[in-house]
């Protein structure tokens, strides 16, 4: 007898299931997992990602916000947060990784772009471990108006420069300041940080696509989690929108 290979379809739901019914995963009042020895990763502190109708006003506040600047030190900083905001919900990196990006990690040495590049993330200590950096048009043209307001000389220099050391990159404590108070000046009444720049990437991604079990396979490669329950735990998705899911689609019948 021929053993048949397992759909990925069947993988999904499988740890959709699991999703819903495990012990070990319990759920707050909002449908979303708390966390557990088995889902650490899973909604970290609360921290949800940008919703989508957000993103605008957000741009929108941060242009507005830099352009209001009272000097020139002053304006490159507010700059340098629009830019950061933009580049960080177009890549899924961590903070950690987005603010210590060099010049040389997007351009080539005659200052055109890469068409991609490896990097090793600063939180891994396994060092096979790499994240391939690709560049859709929001973050080429993010950075190119960045780099032309900037005009950098050293190819291998940071992206992002501490005022303090010239030589080395900002804190991931001066991305936070500028969301926090981003989100308070918008009224924003979810809890957002840092983080939630990359789960912005991943649910926004995953909303827009046509084949869901193809993307979240994929985010969960991407992020390198152990399962597409982590995943979905990960990205916010609530119990409620899994459930969809298997409404979402009707076979086996003619309409009628």
């Amino acid at each position: 007898m021929s053993v048949q290979p397992i759909r990925e379809e069947q993988v999904y739901k499988d740890n959709v299931i699991q999703f819903k019914q495990k012990e070990d995963v319990k759920l707050k009042k909002d449908g979303t997992p708390k966390q557990t020895p088995n889902n650490t990763k899973c909604n970290r502190d609360d921290i949800q990602p940008i919703k989508e109708e957000d993103i605008p006003k957000m741009v929108k506040w941060l242009r507005e916000f830099r352009d209001s600047s009272n000097n020139d030190e002053e304006y490159q900083i507010r700059f340098r947060n629009l830019t950061m905001f933009i580049m960080g919900i177009n890549i899924a990196l961590r903070v950690s990784d987005l603010i210590s990006l060099k010049w040389s990690d997007v351009y080539n040495n005659n200052w055109e772009f890469l068409d991609g590049k490896k990097i090793m993330p600063k939180k891994t200590s396994n060092k096979k471990k790499h994240v391939l950096l690709a560049y859709n048009n929001s973050f080429r043209r993010a950075i190119s108006e960045y780099k032309e307001y900037t005009n950098p000389k050293k190819i291998d220099s940071f992206i992002f420069t501490s005022r303090q050391n010239p030589s080395g990159h900002i804190g991931a404590g001066a991305v936070e300041k500028f969301i926090k108070t981003m989100a308070e000046e918008l009224e924003i009444t979810y809890s957002i940080n840092t983080h939630s720049m990359r789960k912005t990437f991943a649910r926004i991604r995953y909303e827009h696509s046509e084949d869901k079990t193809r993307t979240l396979l994929e985010l969960m490669q991407m992020f390198r989690h152990a399962s597409p329950e982590i995943t979905l735990g990960y990205i916010c998705i609530k119990a409620e929108e899994i459930k969809d899911l298997f409404y979402a689609v009707e076979l086996g019948y003619d309409e009628e």
